[in-house]
């Protein structure tokens, strides 16, 4: 086990959870929540947990706490468009900022599996 995931069981039971993320042409927009969005923040977007949901993410030996703040990911068409009406992506949990990702070394990969824990 490394050494990050010892102190984080202490947390309690976590989740296991699908990330992709999302930056520009999306920053400076205004996010679900009424922020504007950062993509060097560390912020995510849940399909639904309530704004202000603080989670803590943990990916190969990285770790990173981030607040919800958006509404995402969403399911996307062949192009890579989102599909309307907006419906929940079928595959992905959440849509961390470039920043949060970059953190977390997926920014390459494009998602990553991590292990979640809410912490607020």
């Amino acid at each position: 086990m490394n050494n990050i995931l010892l102190p984080l069981m202490l947390l309690g039971p976590s989740q296991e959870m699908t990330a992709s993320w999302y930056g520009e042409p999306f920053h400076g927009q205004e996010t679900a929540s009424g922020d504007t969005f950062d993509m060097h923040a560390m912020t995510t977007a849940s399909p639904d947990l309530p704004f202000g949901t603080v989670l803590l993410l943990a990916d190969d030996g990285a770790a990173v706490a981030v607040t919800v703040n958006d509404r995402g990911p969403f399911a996307v068409d062949s192009t890579g468009a989102a599909i309307w009406p907006l419906e929940p992506h079928p595959h992905r949990d959440l849509d961390l900022s470039f920043g949060a990702m970059k953190l977390l070394g997926g920014v390459m990969a494009g998602t990553i599996d991590a292990e979640v824990w809410r912490l607020r």
